[in-house]
């Protein structure tokens, strides 16, 4: 008998829309304990105006731990950045978008996490 066949770690993806009329922060969702965050990117799909609205990803106990407000362009349509990420499970994942006098714009934050390899 061969021996035992690899693991293989299928990445799952999570989003959300952010928009310039929606509270903030907004809940992305619960990286689980069995998980860890490898990727994250921000799709702007609909321009922001204003001065400089920012979007920040991260924790509830630490806001911009995933994306800084520095890592995304928002006034700028079909703009796409993504970034490495090293994030263990659990944790509850927020964007908290500052407007900075937008009144349009609509931004994709799309999470990848993967199963965490147990020794």
């Amino acid at each position: 008998m061969p021996g035992a066949a690899p693991i293989i770690l299928v990445p799952t993806q999570f989003s959300v829309e952010v928009s310039f009329d929606d509270d903030s922060p907004v809940t992305i969702g619960e990286l689980p304990e069995d998980q860890d965050l490898i990727e994250a990117s921000v799709v702007v799909l609909e321009a922001f105006d204003g001065t400089n609205p920012t979007l920040k990803v991260g924790t509830t106990s630490d806001d911009d731990s995933i994306l800084e407000a520095a890592d995304t362009e928002l006034g700028v349509a079909d703009t796409k950045f993504t970034k490495g990420v090293n994030l263990a499970g659990p944790e509850d994942v927020i964007a908290t978008l500052t407007l900075d006098g937008a009144t349009a714009g609509k931004a994709l934050v799309i999470l990848e996490a993967a199963l965490r390899e147990e020794p």
